[in-house]
């Protein structure tokens, strides 16, 4: 079972020294972060995690996508945590977790949402503990494209970031 812990869409999303931008789609009006193919773009988003998580429980980060422009190809998903504790790593520097990473395929029907899924246990996630900040940072290597998995040529629309609880 599942307990969800946070949710940001596009608007929640930080754009600040980063390459992805926030676009809105003339048709539905539906927001995104854009992520370009020939970029390594990121956003980070964050928030604070529930006073009733339990820590021993693995956390499934769920990214939205779809592609408004291509039909075909794999993207390469990087998800990284940072905890920012009380009296924990200074906030003048950042501290990610190691990224955990993968690829799906686009839809084949243009502008369909795709639901990507990676799993962090406790330690993986930075270690959070309930009732603390934290940033999840997400990434779209297709510039440097690791392992040549990310084969989708065209920009890849986040729309939701969703933090579950696996209990």
């Amino acid at each position: 079972m599942a307990t969800q812990m946070y949710v940001s869409d596009a608007q929640g999303f930080s754009y600040w020294q980063s390459s992805a931008y926030l676009d809105k789609n003339a048709t539905s009006g539906n927001e995104s972060a854009v992520f370009r193919d020939a970029q390594d773009d990121l956003i980070t988003t964050g928030g604070v995690i529930p006073s009733d998580y339990n820590a021993a429980n693995d956390i499934k980060v769920i990214l939205h996508w779809a592609s408004w422009a291509v039909t075909t190809g794999n993207v390469i998903w990087e998800v990284q945590f940072e905890r920012l504790a009380e009296d924990g790593n200074s906030t003048t520097t950042s501290t990610w977790s190691a990224a955990l990473s993968n690829n799906q395929a686009c839809s084949g029907t243009l502008g369909a949402l795709k639901y990507f899924e990676l799993t962090f246990t406790n330690a993986q996630a930075a270690g959070v503990q309930p009732g603390e900040s934290f940033r999840v940072r997400v990434t779209r290597p297709a510039l440097t494209n690791p392992g040549g998995n990310d084969t989708m040529a065209g920009s890849a629309q986040l729309m939701k970031v969703i933090l579950d609880e696996q209990n």
